[in-house]
């Protein structure tokens, strides 16, 4: 198929170009999956690599997200095997030994969210075409390549349940200001600033997983703490009832999986989270 395209640059530098031969948009299928694992082994394996990018080859779209006529034909069992699949790989590309940078050209939705979440950066054109969000509930699913646990961990609790729960996306701008993405960068030099802030991360330590838009002193109050978070959760299920009346299960499903996920990371780590996030604005 020859979707994806690595190349290394002499400082080290790679760029992996995902361009789906003869499709107007990325998208990921099984036979796509299967050449990302094949390409992750090759990655983790090349010792000229000190940074990762990754970039669309399709104009005004970055990845599109899954396959949707290859899902409807899928078993139940070939599902569940699929979204274990896609967590693997996406955790893979978290684990690389290097910093690792999504170039958000475009559209980035769904599964394109997932991987871009899974990288250590990303970065996003601020073109009226690029838009960034998890769409699923509208499909009558949600997020299962990692998306309910890793954007929580990133923008917080209340801001990532509004995204997975409503399908909304974002603009580079707004995804810039709750910590979805770290740069927002005009599309005429797009190309060459993502380059130039990979470099600038070539061998340096790779970014502790956490928080990264701004937290508030309400973030604090209700989401450093058990109680407060579900009231969160306990908010978002009247929400969902009452504009579903019940009859639409994928927002209930997404809110369980990451109310399950919620219950992982141990309660002090995320309070000495908030905290270190509380000093650095004093």
């Amino acid at each position: 198929m020859n979707a994806f395209q690595l190349d290394i640059q002499p400082d080290g530098l790679g760029v992996v170009t995902f361009d789906l031969p003869g499709e107007k948009v990325n998208k990921f299928s099984r036979e796509v999956f299967t050449e990302l694992s094949e390409l992750l082994v090759r990655m983790s394996r090349e010792p000229r690599l000190r940074g990762l990018v990754f970039r669309s080859g399709k104009p005004d779209v970055f990845i599109a997200g899954a396959d949707v006529k290859e899902f409807v034909t899928l078993s139940r069992d070939a599902i569940r095997e699929g979204s274990a699949r896609g967590q693997a790989l996406f955790e893979q590309i978290a684990r690389l030994p290097y910093p690792t940078v999504a170039a958000i050209n475009g559209a980035c939705l769904g599964g394109g969210t997932e991987l871009a979440l899974a990288c250590d950066w990303r970065i996003m054109s601020d073109s009226q075409k690029a838009k960034i969000g998890l769409p699923e509930v509208r499909l009558g699913i949600f997020p299962a390549w990692g998306g309910c646990a890793r954007l929580p961990r990133l923008v917080g609790l209340e801001k990532a349940l509004d995204l997975i729960l409503t399908g909304r996306q974002l603009d580079a701008r707004r995804a810039r200001k709750i910590g979805l993405v770290d740069e927002a960068v005009p599309a005429a030099i797009f190309e060459q600033w993502t380059l130039r802030f990979a470099r600038g991360k070539l061998d340096a330590r790779k970014p502790r997983r956490g928080r990264r838009g701004p937290s508030s002193l309400k973030d604090l109050a209700l989401e450093g703490n058990p109680i407060g978070r579900s009231l969160i959760f306990k908010a978002a299920r009247e929400r969902v009832l009452k504009e579903t009346g019940g009859h639409y299960p994928a927002p209930l499903e997404a809110l369980a999986v990451v109310a399950h996920d919620d219950l992982r990371p141990p309660l002090a780590e995320k309070r000495a989270g908030y905290a270190r996030g509380a000093r650095g604005r004093a």
